[in-house]
């Protein structure tokens, strides 16, 4: 039966066998390794409506509560578990060590936009290119707090910049602090956060075109 790839995490012996209900995921394990699958009944890509999209990051956001993660793409699948399990042998050290980089450590995505405030004392270019002086400086004082982060893509056109931050999970409520602190020095932005996520910005999984193996 061929298996969509969810994610892949660690096989410690805490984490539950399956996820039941619609779309039930289980593990295909190697040895100190699980990936997180569910059945499928053609060998293809899936599609990526928003349905398959909640399903894969249900099954994502599962394997995170129970510990390191790491997010496979949507639409990953794999002809037979044992196809699977000769990539996991393959790319088990990289594997490896991606999770225990990732242990105990949690993604925040923030997006900064000019304020209702700033927008209303000139024109929308020269707000936009204040606040985004601002967030410059905003992201700064957040990568302080992180291990690292990447910048994203904005997500509409009214976002100056948005980011993905990587911090130790026992460091959120000092993140939030900072950002709210940068709420208050930079009165032109309005900062907006997102999270504690999976390391879905932070983690880069190639495979075959189409997203079949």
């Amino acid at each position: 039966m061929p298996l969509r790839l969810h994610a892949v995490t660690s096989n410690n012996g805490h984490a539950a066998p399956t996820e039941r209900g619609d779309g039930a995921t289980s593990f295909v394990l190697y040895r100190e390794l699980g990936a997180v699958v569910s059945e499928t009944p053609e060998f293809r890509g899936a599609p990526t409506g928003s349905e398959i999209i909640a399903r894969h990051q249900a099954a994502v956001d599962a394997a995170f509560r129970r510990g390191p993660v790491l997010p496979a793409p949507v639409g990953v699948v794999f002809r037979t578990p044992e196809v699977l399990i000769r990539w996991m042998e393959l790319h088990y050290v990289v594997l490896q060590d991606a999770l225990a980089y990732l242990e105990d450590r949690v993604g925040a995505r923030v997006h900064a936009t000019p304020s209702p405030e700033a927008s209303g004392r000139g024109s929308l270019a020269h707000a936009a290119a204040e606040a985004a002086a601002s967030a410059h400086d905003a992201f700064h004082a957040l990568r302080l707090t992180v291990v690292t982060w990447v910048a994203l893509d904005r997500p509409n056109s009214g976002t100056v910049a948005s980011a993905a931050f990587l911090l130790e999970k026992g460091r959120w409520p000092e993140f939030e602090s900072v950002l709210e602190e940068q709420r208050e020095a930079h009165t032109d932005l309005r900062l907006d956060v997102t999270g504690p996520w999976p390391p879905y910005d932070f983690v880069r999984m190639r495979f075959q075109t189409g997203g079949e193996t």
